[in-house]
């Protein structure tokens, strides 16, 4: 569970090193811009941005949930809107590679500690904001998933069903058309009421399922 107060503070304590971040960029300065997140990223986890940029996501956010149990979830947020702003700084640089690395971290974290909503103040992006960004990518079969069990614990079920025809589309094979099977069982254990606010009518969720069944 989110502590709102608590949140709050290191929010403002995070604001501030993406405000010199953002100087930095409009000056053209970008060492200083990546300076400001680093520090404001080990004030938060102890490791500067060389440690955190070579750690896949499960391992920061295993680090984080080992070492922070009590609150994990707030730094894990406040921790994504510093990446967000470091892929930000790498985007001006021309930096594909290392843009993409910290957007989809920061996409990690926030699934992993966003319980039912991700509906938190900025500077914490959202999930469909970062999405967004990496929409021209394709993604990690682990990401892919973890979109499609945020998408269902959320209860934005037609989004969910249009990500797993992505994953299809882009190759995802045996593992999304077994995900995809998943998604729909769960679903069908879902209310009408639930389905019909989650904008995908139970004719919609059976035909999938038959689909990827026959598949």
């Amino acid at each position: 569970m989110i502590r709102k107060d608590y949140f709050l503070r290191l929010i403002e304590q995070a604001t501030k090193g993406i405000r010199y971040a953002l100087m930095g960029v409009q000056a053209e300065n970008y060492v200083e811009a990546h300076e400001a997140v680093g520090e404001s990223l080990y004030h938060l986890l102890n490791l500067g941005l060389p440690a955190i940029a070579n750690l896949s996501d499960e391992q920061l956010l295993g680090i984080l949930q080992l070492h922070h149990a009590q609150d994990w979830r707030e730094r894990s947020l406040v921790i994504a809107a510093l990446l967000k702003t470091e892929g930000d700084i790498s985007g001006h640089e021309g930096r594909e590679k290392r843009q993409f690395n910290h957007y989809l971290k920061a996409l990690h974290l926030l699934l992993a500690a966003s319980e039912t909503s991700d509906d938190f103040p900025k500077p914490v992006p959202s999930v469909a904001e970062l999405v967004a960004q990496l929409n021209d990518y394709v993604l990690p079969p682990h990401s892919y998933q973890a979109l499609l069990d945020y998408y269902e614990r959320t209860n934005q079920l037609a989004r969910g069903e249009d990500l797993l025809f992505t994953w299809l589309d882009e190759g995802g094979g045996e593992t999304a058309v077994t995900a995809g099977i998943t998604f729909y069982q769960q679903l069908a254990g879902k209310s009408d009421t639930e389905l019909a606010d989650g904008n995908l009518p139970r004719a919609e969720v059976e035909a999938g399922l038959n689909e990827l069944i026959a598949s």
